[in-house]
């Protein structure tokens, strides 16, 4: 039985995050189970300040025909894809590499 597209797609951009992580020298794991959303976990192998092993969870979005323009791409996320996550119902835009809500 073959994967849909989508399952390829989400995939590949998954694993294109912890490409990155591990270039900048962050750690990752990927929960057995999806049940909240959490895609991977990025985390720091040390302290920094007072803080020890920091982490971040992360949902990962990705698409293989981007839209936006030559500054940025947008991405919109529905209500579903967005509740649990953050209490605004805002679009993520990427431009220059900088994340902006």
């Amino acid at each position: 039985m073959a994967l849909e597209d989508r399952v390829w797609q989400g995939h590949y951009g998954e694993a294109f995050v912890r490409s990155l992580a591990c270039a900048a020298g962050l750690v990752t794991s990927k929960k057995d189970l999806d049940v909240d959303g959490v895609d991977v976990q990025l985390g720091f192998p040390g302290s920094l300040g007072s803080v020890r092993y920091p982490a971040i969870e992360a949902h990962v979005k990705s698409w293989s025909a981007p839209g936006g323009d030559d500054e940025s791409f947008r991405y919109p996320l529905t209500i579903a894809n967005y509740d649990g996550w953050s209490v605004r119902s805002e679009r993520i835009s990427h431009s220059r590499g900088i994340c902006s809500w």
